[in-house]
């Protein structure tokens, strides 16, 4: 199978910052009815820490989080157990996303393009993710996803303020 069969991602060849907006904290909830996943930024380590949703310490160097349309939907008699689940269908064609990596953020768009994940940035170019693991989120855009972003702020700012 060939790797770039599903996506078509970009990496840097070694980790650099994203943009001038510094991002301490993200908390990601995937939909209205889950939990919220909170990541971290450990600068001496330089990857985000998810200890919340696993019960154990998890870093990663990008935390992806992508929105898409969802809907709920009810399976009746699931599995001929008698029970209705019901579950967060996604509509994974096209969206926006936000990434984190380095302690810093920025905005992208995402497409399934035949069937293959293409990332590009504000202006249509590859986004470039740093190298290392990255986890990756998949939000309800209209069934209450969200995205928090803590701690962050406009880098120029904060030189400003320290110049003065």
């Amino acid at each position: 199978m060939k790797n770039d069969s599903f996506t078509r991602l970009s990496f840097n060849d070694k980790t650099a910052s994203l943009s001038g907006t510094v991002c301490n904290t993200v908390k990601a909830k995937v939909s209205s009815r889950s939990d919220v996943h909170t990541l971290t930024y450990d600068e001496s380590k330089k990857v985000y820490v998810n200890s919340s949703s696993y019960g154990q310490e998890v870093f990663f160097t990008n935390v992806i989080v992508m929105f898409a349309d969802t809907e709920y939907v009810k399976k009746e008699n699931y599995k001929t157990a008698g029970n209705t689940e019901t579950y967060c269908d996604y509509s994974f064609t096209s969206g926006t996303g936000k990434l984190a990596s380095a302690g810093s953020i920025v905005d992208f768009n995402w497409k399934n393009e035949n069937g293959t994940l293409v990332l590009t940035d504000s202006q249509g170019n590859a986004l470039k993710l740093n190298p290392g693991k990255s986890w990756i989120c998949l939000a309800s855009d209209n069934n209450g996803g969200s995205v928090e972003f803590q701690n962050c702020f406009l880098e120029i700012y904060l030189k400003i303020i320290i110049n003065f």
